[in-house]
C-alpha cells in the first residue's frame, strides 16, 4: 500500500485479556516480535499483566483497558472498549485483528461491525470447555493442533471456522543449538558430562503432584542421575517439599522462573512431560518444541495435541501410564547413543514443523488469506 509514496506498513491489532509470565506470555510476545520483524505495525490492546512492558519494548503500541480482564470485566463498560477499538481500528486502517482468546476477540469483532472496510478477524483458541460458545461465533477459530481440532469438532464447533496452527516459540536465532552455551548451566548444578540429567518445565496446571512416588525407585537405581524443574505452579511447589523432606533433595534442583531456556534444554539429557489426564487437557505442548529444538529427546503423555508433537519410537516416546513411563525412562537413561539419535530426529522434525517462521507464516495465511465461509 502506497501514499503519497510512502509504503505504509500494514497493521494488525492483536487482543489479549491479560498477558503474564508463562507460555501464551511467552508465545504472544514471539508472535509479536516476529510480526514487527516482518514489517508489521502492530496494536496491542490487552486487560494488563506482566508481560506488557517488554511487548511494548518490541515496538508495539500498547493500549491497556483493565475491563479486558476476566476478573474486572463489567458489561455496563463494554461499550466504551468498543468505541476505543473502534476509533484505533480507523484511525490506524488496521486491516487484521487477533485475539488470543474469543472473549477478547469478541469485542474486537463488534467494534468493526458497520465499517464500510473488511477487516480479518481470528482469534486463538488456547484451551477447551467452552466450545458452546465458539460455534456460534462468526469468525476464524485457530485450533492449536490437529488433536485439539478434532475435540473442537466432535463437541460441535464448525470444522469449516476451524484452521490449526501449531503455536511457537522457537525463533532460530534464540533457539540456536551450535552457538547456545549452555555448560554453565551444568556447572551451575554441579554437574559433570558423565552425569545423566532429566528435566521438566511446569507452568499452568502442568505436572503430576505424585511425581515424587513415580521417579523415586529410578532415581534410586542411577547414582550418576539427577532431575532438574523450571517453573512456579503449586505442583512444581508440592514437588519440591515432597523432595526436600526426602533423602534424595541432594539429586534434585528446583530452579523456579527462568529464561533461558535453550540453555537449559541443550543441558538436558531426556526432558520429562509428565502430565496428569484427569487435570490437565493438553492442546498442544510448547515446551516439548522447545526440547526437541535443542537435541532433546522426550518423553511425554500419550495424550491431546503431544500426539502431534512427538513420534513414538523415534524423537522419544508417547506413554500411556505409570509403568510405560518408567520402562521407556530407563531404556532411554541405558543408551546414550540412542538419546543421542532421538535428539537429532528431534530438532529436524522441530525444524521443519514448529518454528516461529512456520507459524507465523501460516497465521499471515489465515488472516488474509483463508475464509471460512468458501469452505
Amino acid at each position: 500500500m502506497e501514499n503519497g509514496g510512502k509504503i505504509l506498513k500494514p497493521v494488525i491489532m492483536i487482543i489479549r485479556s491479560k498477558v503474564n509470565k508463562g507460555g501464551p506470555g511467552s508465545l504472544i510476545s514471539s508472535v509479536i516480535g516476529e510480526l514487527i520483524n516482518r514489517g508489521y505495525n502492530i496494536i496491542f490492546v490487552v486487560g494488563g499483566g506482566e508481560y506488557v512492558e517488554n511487548i511494548q519494548n518490541l515496538g508495539a503500541q500498547c493500549y491497556v483497558r483493565d475491563n479486558l480482564l476476566v476478573e474486572k470485566r463489567n458489561l455496563l463498560k463494554i461499550p466504551a472498549d468498543i468505541l476505543m477499538i473502534r476509533g484505533l481500528v480507523k484511525n490506524n486502517n488496521v486491516s487484521a485483528i487477533f485475539g488470543f482468546n474469543p472473549g477478547a476477540t469478541i469485542i474486537g469483532y463488534l467494534a468493526t461491525r458497520l465499517m464500510k472496510r473488511k477487516v480479518s478477524i481470528a482469534s486463538a483458541v488456547l484451551g477447551v470447555g467452552k466450545e458452546w460458545i465458539q460455534k456460534y461465533l462468526p469468525f476464524k477459530l485457530v485450533s492449536m493442533s490437529e488433536g485439539h481440532k478434532a475435540v473442537m469438532v466432535a463437541r460441535g464447533v464448525p470444522a469449516s471456522k476451524i484452521f490449526v496452527n501449531y503455536p511457537s516459540t522457537l525463533n532460530k536465532n534464540i533457539f540456536n543449538y551450535d552457538n547456545c552455551d549452555y555448560k554453565y548451566i551444568r556447572a551451575e548444578l554441579g554437574l559433570t558430562d558423565n552425569d545423566i540429567l532429566i528435566g521438566t518445565v511446569m507452568n499452568g496446571k502442568k505436572g503430576r503432584e505424585d511425581y515424587y512416588k513415580i521417579i523415586e525407585p529410578i532415581l534410586r537405581k542411577y547414582k550418576n542421575l539427577y532431575l532438574l524443574f523450571v517453573g512456579n505452579t503449586t505442583v512444581y511447589e508440592r514437588i519440591e517439599k515432597d523432595f526436600i523432606l526426602s533423602d534424595l533433595k541432594d539429586k534434585v534442583f528446583f530452579l523456579g522462573y527462568r529464561t533461558d531456556i535453550p540453555a537449559i534444554m541443550k543441558s538436558l539429557d531426556i526432558y520429562s512431560h509428565l502430565v496428569d489426564e484427569e487435570k490437565t487437557i493438553e492442546t498442544f505442548g510448547m515446551v516439548l518444541t522447545e526440547a526437541m529444538i535443542m537435541k532433546t529427546p522426550v518423553i511425554a503423555t500419550n495424550i491431546g495435541g503431544i500426539r502431534d508433537i512427538v513420534l513414538d519410537g523415534k524423537t522419544g516416546y508417547l506413554v500411556k501410564n505409570i509403568d510405560e513411563y518408567r520402562a521407556r525412562l530407563e531404556y532411554l537413561l541405558s543408551d546414550k547413543r540412542l538419546r543421542s539419535e532421538m535428539g537429532e530426529l528431534a530438532r529436524e522434525r522441530a525444524l521443519n514443523f514448529f518454528t516461529l517462521e512456520n507459524s507465523v507464516d501460516i497465521l499471515e495465511n489465515i488472516l488474509y488469506h483463508a475464509d471460512f465461509r468458501k469452505l
